[in-house]
């Protein structure tokens, strides 16, 4: 990801790998092809906080081919929030939100339906990670 001194940042390409074969008679050989699934885009950076906290891990973590789609809904949220299209943006992050859960189910193996929504993916992922675990020393602190 490159960053400007202005509010803008431009992302990646995301390539993703294709393994081909081509036979030559009784010989066959083996090769990568990459293909382009995703060309870099400007997006905005409205505070270098939320940007370097979570924008910036987000937008590197969507990069892999498993995040194809939830790539494209949440690059697609932060164009309309940056056109002020706000509704449109919250619409598009609940999209993005709901197919990220998807691809974690489906690594996960966690029992889950293509057609569910994020309320009953939340349920599930909640099902399968324990956050107490996760809360740390800090967490431990304000109770």
């Amino acid at each position: 990801m490159i960053y400007s001194a202005w509010t803008t940042c431009l992302t990646d390409f995301v390539e993703e790998g294709v393994r081909q074969t081509i036979g030559l008679g009784d010989r066959g050989f083996e090769f990568e092809v990459f293909k382009t699934v995703s060309f870099p885009k400007v997006i905005m950076r409205e505070s270098e906080v939320v940007h370097s906290t979570a924008i910036a891990p987000v937008l590197h973590l969507l990069q892999r081919p498993a995040f194809r789609n939830v790539n494209s809904e949440f690059l697609n949220a932060l164009e309309d929030y940056r056109k002020g299209e706000y509704g449109d943006s919250l619409t598009k992050c609940g999209s993005s939100f709901e197919s990220f859960l998807k691809v974690l189910c489906s690594r996960k193996k966690w029992p889950h339906k293509d057609t569910d929504t994020a309320g009953p993916l939340v349920e599930v992922v909640l099902g399968n990670v324990s956050l107490a675990a996760r809360r740390g020393p800090a967490a431990s602190r304000r109770s």
